[in-house]
């Protein structure tokens, strides 16, 4: 059997992350979440994990959030600002140390198999 595997990603910097969940922070799939926005985003990919931090110095709070949370917050923001999306795709977050990952897997194996184009005879 034959597969075509397609992957696209889309990396979020920090500070791409924090508008995207600052905007998220509106809709239902925040519930879990500080009202306000954070003022920074930890990255933590050793331990497949980011923090939102609230404050600064001693006054500052840490809140894990989950990947799926994260995930969703980051699809809801993409479709929002017309970035396209694959629905029929395996979406999997990636934590990095300086950024965030949305990546979609297509497997093309259900694809027929392709026609020879045909050419006209003069």
């Amino acid at each position: 059997m034959w597969h075509i595997l397609e992957r696209r990603e889309l990396r979020f910097s920090p500070a791409a992350l924090l508008v995207a969940i600052s905007w998220s922070l509106e809709t239902a799939t925040a519930k879990e979440l500080l009202p306000a926005a954070p003022d920074a985003i930890g990255l933590l990919p050793e331990e497949g994990r980011l923090n939102l931090l609230y404050g600064r110095g001693a006054k500052e709070r840490s809140i894990p959030l989950r990947q799926e949370l994260l995930g969703s917050m980051l699809i809801a923001y993409c479709i929002r600002a017309h970035i396209p999306l694959r629905r029929a795709a395996r979406k999997e977050v990636q934590i990095r140390a300086h950024y965030v990952s949305l990546v979609f897997h297509v497997d093309h194996a259900r694809t027929g198999a392709a026609t020879k184009p045909t050419t006209a005879c003069a």
